[in-house]
């Protein structure tokens, strides 16, 4: 999307996160949500949790993610 127009390159982004086509990534630390993001690379995404952090991947329509399966 390098070239692309900026509304353009929103809307593609957007539409990827609304039919389930991204991964949305959930920090949470000592089970409150600390921080939430589209991942790029769920598995790389875990390597960073501390003891006292977990990390749930999720499509925007609530469908459970899981990196193993990737």
């Amino acid at each position: 999307m390098r070239n692309t127009p900026e509304p353009l390159a929103v809307r593609a982004f957007v539409d990827e996160i609304l039919n389930d086509a991204a991964v949305i990534a959930m920090r949470y630390v000592d089970n409150i949500v600390s921080d939430v993001w589209v991942s790029d690379d769920p598995r790389s995404d875990l390597r960073y949790c501390q003891s006292n952090e977990r990390i749930e991947f999720r499509y925007w329509s609530g469908a459970p993610f899981s990196p193993s399966s990737t």
